[in-house]
């Protein structure tokens, strides 16, 4: 097994990683969280557009390489799956907050432009 493939596997071992079967229930638990947690990340970072808060680890990516992001926001910067939003962050001169108690692993605001 070669070192990425090693690497890939060690990541994908990763409990936190796994994938999770939801019912309903928490399905509508997770939306209400997620709302709360962009009303509460709006009025934290005086944003007035929900769509300049973007949760979850794929469009913390996406804003990363494709908007004008404000700020990254990590649960745990030594954590294998935001290592590539890091960097990212670090290459555009993006800041870097850990909120340990973040319901997502990643969130990054963006930047309101024109303003």
């Amino acid at each position: 097994m070669d070192r990425i493939s090693a690497g890939a596997a060690r990541a994908l071992a990763d409990p936190a990683l796994a994938p999770v079967r939801w019912d309903a229930r928490d399905r509508a638990r997770a939306r209400r969280r997620s709302e709360a947690f962009v009303r509460d990340a709006m009025a934290r970072y005086g944003v007035r557009d929900e769509n300049r808060v973007k949760p979850g680890i794929g469009e913390s990516t996406r804003a990363l390489l494709r908007r004008v992001p404000e700020r990254l926001v990590v649960r745990d910067a030594r954590g294998v799956d935001v290592r590539h939003l890091l960097h990212l962050a670090g290459e555009s001169g993006v800041p870097v907050e850990v909120r340990r108690g973040l319901p997502f692993r990643a969130t990054v605001i963006i930047r309101t432009l024109g303003e």
